[in-house]
């Protein structure tokens, strides 16, 4: 795979056999090589005269920089950065994709502006936003929702070249066990969404190198949302003649920072499997990189996926509520097709920081004997539910939350906490099953409560009470979550959680050690979500939280965030 900022020459279509050409992160066409040329004269874009992809890439990118010797890995360059460096994996068909919003932002053929390549990436990157977000909110969630994930690894080998080049092979042998080879589409025949898998199909992956400071992207201080951008790729669907508009699972991005570290970017749709699924999916790629340098972990076997699906029991009716609702709110197979035009968000009040808050042990066990007193001291009594360092711990900071936020202050606030229902059906499904296996409980307190004095305890009491309400039945709510979410979201603001420590993120390993830095980067999608995990991987260090937020709102929160647990 190739992407370039400029139009390539006739000769470079001829090693390819399928060409997808995006037009500001859009797919304007995707058919055999023979009639790409006529899609240009069509469009009124003339091929430059050049002899060959090495002239090409050298004029088009200011400098070529590297061929490798697997002889599929092109790393182009423009004003000393590097643009694009893809590989496809597992697949007959190799794919050639450029950014015609490069092409058109240039001032000539043979010429390149210094910025040119970052207002490409911007707009392809803008772009592929505007068309989530256009389709409409329930699309987004139900078809487009991913988890953008960058793990920050510190501490690698001086020559770091080797990393994206051992990553690469290794996600085919991933693939063929997972799911991530498939695609997302809504065939002519079905009456649902399907999952499924081509000859052909592949997994996108693109190794790139940054100039950027690793040290600032990996800290807990409030940064940018927008500076992880480039750490990610987006998952930008695809147009077939035979199965209509298919959505990618996987993307993969691998960034080197030469002598500081590299990240390893993935961005998985939800559409297929929740966080704790794809979670064993990256612990199992990582333990088949380590095995591949020398090591055999006996984990490999016990991280195997689980597809079986025959045992589960479906006696309240869930596919049949969720197939209604979505029609309902307009998901069919018409609303696969991508939106015709979108407009480009620009104000600047919607530019957000995010930022890392931790609470370490002593301070969680404080928190817990504080809360419990004024329980005890407001209903004469001990609770009723397991007061859990998860529990006081979200109420804790989903206070300081909402102080920092505007709003009414006789509004609803609503926090929707997740539950793994895998070892909670009957009959159990075994912890390495792949696929979304989750429920969901929330907990409701007005927002004038819960800023006041005991804001904290009774955003605990809702939290541990709803708790344990789903535990006793942990589907009985199923078949109406997706309306009691929207309904929620539409009378009231929604927070929420999108990872916990049950997940152990910290625990993939590729054989360069644990991770440095985890940022969930889809917790930036919306204000209110939360991320949370053990403290660098280290449980006994206590918890770490991930927010964004407005920066005026990140002072206030960090304000009563640090009083707080300052005055425990």
């Amino acid at each position: 795979m190739i992407i370039s900022l400029l139009q390539p020459p006739p000769e470079t279509f001829d090693l390819f056999d399928d060409v997808i050409l995006l037009s500001e992160g859009q797919v304007v066409y995707h058919g055999p090589r023979e009639n790409v040329l006529e899609f240009f004269e069509i469009m009124g874009f003339e091929c430059p005269d050049r002899k060959g992809v090495v002239d090409f890439l050298q004029e088009g990118s200011g400098s070529f920089l590297h061929i490798s010797r697997l002889g599929s890995l092109l790393l182009p360059a423009a004003a000393g950065r590097t643009i694009v460096a893809a590989n496809t994996l597992g697949t007959f068909t190799l794919l050639l994709v450029f950014i015609l919003g490069g092409y058109i932002a240039a001032t000539g053929y043979g010429t390149l502006r210094a910025n040119d390549a970052e207002e490409a990436e911007a707009i392809a990157v803008m772009r592929g936003m505007e068309a989530a977000l256009s389709i409409g909110m329930y699309r987004v969630l139900l078809l487009m929702d991913c988890l953008r994930l960058v793990r920050a690894f510190r501490n690698c080998p001086e020559d770091l070249s080797w990393g994206p080049l051992t990553l690469a092979p290794d996600i085919r042998a991933l693939a063929a066990s997972f799911l991530a080879l498939r695609h997302l589409t809504w065939p002519p025949q079905a009456n649902v969404p399907e999952i499924i898998y081509v000859d052909g199909d592949s997994v996108s992956f693109t190794a790139a190198q940054s100039d950027f400071s690793f040290d600032h992207l990996s800290g807990n201080h409030p940064r940018k949302a927008v500076e992880f951008s480039g750490l990610t790729s987006q998952l930008l669907p695809l147009s077939s003649a035979t199965t209509g508009i298919q959505y990618p699972l996987l993307a993969v991005r691998v960034t080197l920072f030469p002598d500081s570290g590299i990240c390893v970017g993935l961005t998985m749709s939800h559409t297929s499997g929740d966080g704790m699924a794809w979670n064993q999916m990256e612990r199992y790629w990582g333990l088949v990189c380590s095995s591949l340098r020398g090591e055999t972990p006996s984990l490999l076997l016990d991280l195997l996926p689980s597809f079986d699906r025959s045992t589960i029991i479906d006696p309240h009716g869930i596919q049949e509520s969720f197939l209604k609702y979505m029609k309902k709110v307009n998901i069919t197979q018409q609303s696969f097709n991508l939106p015709s035009s979108a407009t480009t968000p620009t104000d600047p009040s919607h530019v957000k920081l995010v930022a890392t808050y931790v609470i370490d042990l002593p301070h969680i066990e404080k928190l817990k004997k504080w809360v419990l007193s004024r329980i005890i001291e407001k209903n004469k009594e001990e609770p009723s539910f397991k007061l859990t360092s998860l529990v006081v711990t979200c109420a804790f900071v989903w206070a300081c939350l909402i102080k920092a936020m505007e709003g009414n202050d006789d509004s609803r606030e609503h926090f929707i906490i997740s539950v793994d229902c895998r070892t909670r059906i009957d009959p159990p499904l075994p912890v390495t099953y792949f696929g979304n296996c989750l429920t969901y409980t929330f907990a409701t307190v007005n927002k004038n409560d819960l800023v006041g004095e005991d804001g904290i305890v009774l955003a605990a009491e809702s939290m541990g009470n709803a708790i344990k309400t789903i535990l006793e039945d942990v589907l009985a709510n199923a078949p109406n979550m997706l309306e009691v979410i929207f309904e929620m979201a539409n009378k009231g603001r929604l927070a929420g959680i999108s990872c916990t420590p049950r997940m152990r993120l910290y625990e993939v390993n590729f054989g360069w050690g644990n991770p440095k830095k985890i940022e969930v980067i889809s917790s930036s999608a919306g204000y209110g979500w939360l991320t949370m995990c053990e403290n660098g991987g280290h449980a006994n260090k206590g918890l770490e939280f991930g927010i964004a937020l407005k920066k005026h709102q990140i002072d206030v929160f960090t304000s009563f965030f640090e009083d707080f647990l300052s005055s425990l």
